[in-house]
């Protein structure tokens, strides 16, 4: 294509009835990159496989900092001395926050002193 490489950033899980179009036009790309092997296994077994590269996402380390305590947000929400289980996730239909919640309600019996 023009002597310019293509690359393609492909991270879609597809759902069922879904087609492939990502695998119909694995010929177009020189590199396909995928977050994860969920993804890249979509291509094995193609023509194309050899072009698949898994790169995961990654994390800011300026923002995520693992040394720094969160006591002063627990002492605000007064969760000091429990444990909290939480689920953090964009809201949309296929991350399906609803199963979370359920299990959550389902396990809260058995473990009440944790923050859900």
């Amino acid at each position: 294509m023009a002597g310019v490489p293509v690359v393609w950033h492909c991270r879609n899980l597809l759902e069922p009835g879904m087609r492939d179009t990502d695998r119909w036009f694995a010929w177009l790309p020189d590199r396909i990159i995928c977050n994860s092997a969920a993804i890249a296994a979509r291509f094995a077994g193609s023509r194309w496989q050899d072009r698949v590269a898994t790169i995961m996402n990654g994390v800011d380390l300026a923002e995520y900092r693992p040394e720094l305590s969160g006591a002063a947000v627990r002492t605000e929400l007064g969760w000091t001395d429990q444990p909290i289980i939480a689920a953090i996730s964009r809201l949309d239909p296929r991350r399906d926050t609803t199963c979370c919640w359920r299990r959550c309600a389902v396990s809260r019996p058995v473990a009440p002193r944790h923050a859900w």
